[in-house]
């Protein structure tokens, strides 16, 4: 693996959507819109929890 090109890992997995790739944080989102978790503790497992905090926001939700 070049180590390179692994700080892209991420952020392919993100935009992978359409091939059913997601992130931890991406599937956490889920888990909350979905009712399953809450906000409190999907947060506090997110791989970042300010850059979770700022997804909730950025999807109206917090």
């Amino acid at each position: 693996m070049n180590p390179d090109l692994t700080s892209q890992i991420e952020r392919v997995i993100e935009e992978g959507d359409y091939y059913g790739m997601q992130t931890f944080d991406q599937h956490l989102m889920a888990l909350f819109k979905a009712g399953l978790v809450t906000i409190e503790e999907a947060t506090a497992a997110a791989t970042s929890p300010h850059d979770f905090s700022v997804l909730v926001r950025q999807a109206g939700l917090g």
